[in-house]
């Protein structure tokens, strides 16, 4: 590999359409920028770049087609874009410079008893949907309810799945996951995903391991029925993108599908 040519970051919020020319891409600053006041600038430059770096590694050794290289776009937009879009929310919450709209906050400001309020910003300010174009699509339902929701940590601290293996494929299961432990045993390990339990906590227990016990705000556990609204399964990319829903019986299909992303040879 040799790098062409570097950018410098200016504070920008900007997102390139074209990630790859032939076998020249880029990468961090000079795929995207995002403005700081969100401090996820140098964490999606580090995702993204692994994502290409794995993908790089897979065509090298002669286990994948040189076709898979374009998902490295594919997968990392949709999420770059909607973080980028989030933090120029937040600096217009921060600096706004419209006198009607500074208006408006004083008088709300007033009748709260010029107190402020405390707001959730993950993940209450994503979009509905943040999905890539594939042969199998989530399910329109699970799509409105983005699945970084707050889980308990093994040390008792909620903790966004945001945190979790950001890096690594997923395949979130709504409890039990022995039928896709079962599934995915055939799967090349280089290639293999991270199978994690998810759980509202409903019948106790704690998170330990790949078990994760949802935090038990009314949010939190609104999300994860709308994660899991009509499906038992996620597919999760690095990063937050989701790339299908399936339900307990579509073990093969999911793992059949998850497979068919990696473009692999013979």
């Amino acid at each position: 590999m040799e790098i062409v040519r570097s950018t410098i970051y200016k504070f920008n919020s900007l997102i390139s359409q074209n990630w790859r020319v032939n076998n020249m891409f880029t990468i961090g600053d000079a795929t995207h920028q995002t403005s700081p006041f969100q401090g996820q600038g140098l964490n999606m430059g580090i995702r993204n770049t692994s994502n290409l770096v794995e993908k790089i590694d897979l065509v090298d050794k002669g286990l994948s087609d040189d076709s898979l290289l374009d998902y490295y776009q594919v997968e990392c937009y949709p999420d770059s874009k909607a973080v980028i879009k989030q933090s120029l929310f937040l600096g217009g919450m921060l600096f706004n410079i419209k006198p009607h709209i500074n208006l408006l906050r004083a008088i709300i400001h007033s009748f709260n008893g010029k107190r402020g309020k405390p707001i959730d910003l993950f993940p209450a300010f994503v979009p509905e949907t943040v999905t890539v174009e594939n042969g199998f699509s989530p399910g329109k339902a699970n799509q409105k309810g983005y699945p970084m929701y707050n889980y308990i940590s093994e040390e008792g601290f909620p903790r966004s799945l945001r945190t979790y293996h950001p890096t690594e494929y997923r395949i979130f299961c709504n409890g039990d996951t022995s039928s896709v432990l079962d599934a995915v045993g055939g799967v090349p390990e280089i290639v293999s995903p991270l199978v994690v339990e998810l759980s509202d906590g409903s019948e106790g227990g704690t998170t330990e391991g790949s078990k994760l016990v949802s935090a038990q705000r009314k949010e939190d556990l609104d999300k994860h029925k709308k994660l899991f609204k009509g499906a038992d399964y996620v597919l999760m990319a690095p990063g937050y993108t989701m790339l299908g829903t399936y339900k307990r019986g579509q073990e093969s299909k999911l793992v059949r599908e998850y497979l068919s992303r990696f473009k692999l040879l013979g």
